[in-house]
């Protein structure tokens, strides 16, 4: 997915996750959250299988509506990787 692409998701709350299409729902992989999208990235189940994740060191709302083209970039990489680890461990 395109960096633009996915940081509009993002803002947008677009990205397919039980909380944003109104259901709360503890996170299948720690069990211990709620799953939305910003728990993607602070999932330790999925810091294990990404360890990229450990690098971002702002919020999502930072990063995504204050961030520069370059931690943009970077993050958006980083969210898309730990984002398919998600959908694959869920499964």
């Amino acid at each position: 997915m395109a960096v633009k692409g996915l940081i509009f998701k993002i803002r947008t709350r677009m990205i397919k996750t039980p909380e944003n299409i109104g259901q709360q729902i503890t996170c299948k992989l720690c069990e211990t959250e709620n799953d939305d999208q910003s728990h993607i990235i602070q999932c330790i189940v999925i810091k294990l299988k990404c360890p990229e994740v450990l690098n971002i060191n702002k919020t999502i709302s930072d990063i995504i509506f204050r961030g520069s083209m370059q931690e943009l970039e970077t993050f958006a990489k980083v969210y898309e990787k730990a984002y398919r680890i998600r959908n694959e461990l869920i499964k």
